[in-house]
């Protein structure tokens, strides 16, 4: 026979209280783990897929050539372990979609690689402005919000090679302009705009979130406090 008592945080939780000062301490103590990381903001042109997608322009003979040299994947097994593919005629479509969308993921990249060309500096160190060729292609350039090299970029769809482009940028001639930046719907260069270095924030910033934490920290000292009783 086991006799026990069950403590929990909530029930202990009116009990604690923490003052400004003890607040205050808990901020002081706890820097470390309130660093508000390095920030990135850049310009940016984008050569989205669908621009250059034209399912008119997939030739059947391309089609019929990928469904012959893919046709394990249109092929299952069925009854009597025999093999059985799918026609062209039921796949044509599928294939005729699959073959446009990499011809406009391919199209889109060619453009971002000529418009990275024209960034770069000649001979004696003279180049065209981000704007200036953005103008000539007859692109918009967009200013990105303000991201971190491990979080999302807001707004735009795209995966951690983006923003590891972004923060390898420096605001020198040869380097404040990235190679084509591969993202869910479009290709993009980007320019350096603004680095925001880390920073410890001030006590008054976060006094909220500390007060948090430090009714956390002191809620679990009550419970084992009270356990040890």
């Amino acid at each position: 026979i086991v006799s026990y008592v069950q403590l929990t945080r909530d029930e202990l939780g009116a009990a604690v209280k923490v003052s400004d000062a003890e607040t205050r301490a808990y901020f002081e103590a706890h820097t470390n783990d309130l660093v508000i990381p390095e920030k990135m903001r850049v310009k940016y042109v984008a050569f989205p897929f669908a621009r250059f997608l034209d399912e008119g322009a997939v030739e059947d003979a391309a089609l019929r050539n990928y469904y012959d040299e893919h046709i394990e994947e249109f092929t299952t097994r069925g009854t009597g372990d025999l093999l059985s593919a799918r026609s062209f005629e039921e796949v044509e479509d599928t294939l005729r979609d699959r073959l446009a969308r990499e011809a406009a993921d391919t199209a889109a990249g060619d453009q971002a690689a000529d418009f990275e060309v024209a960034l770069a500096p000649d001979r004696k160190g003279q180049a065209p402005s981000f704007e200036m060729v953005a103008r000539a292609a007859g692109l918009a350039v967009t200013t990105s919000a303000v991201f971190t090299l491990h979080g999302p970029v807001p707004g735009l769809q795209v995966a951690l090679d983006f923003n590891k482009a972004a923060f390898a940028l420096r605001p020198t001639p040869d380097d404040y302009f990235s190679h084509p930046v591969h993202g869910s719907n479009a290709f993009y260069v980007l320019a350096f705009d603004e680095k925001i270095d880390a920073r410890v924030p001030a006590y008054d910033e976060v006094r909220a979130e500390v007060r948090r934490s430090a009714l956390d920290q002191a809620g679990s000292n009550k419970l084992v406090q009270t356990a040890m009783t």
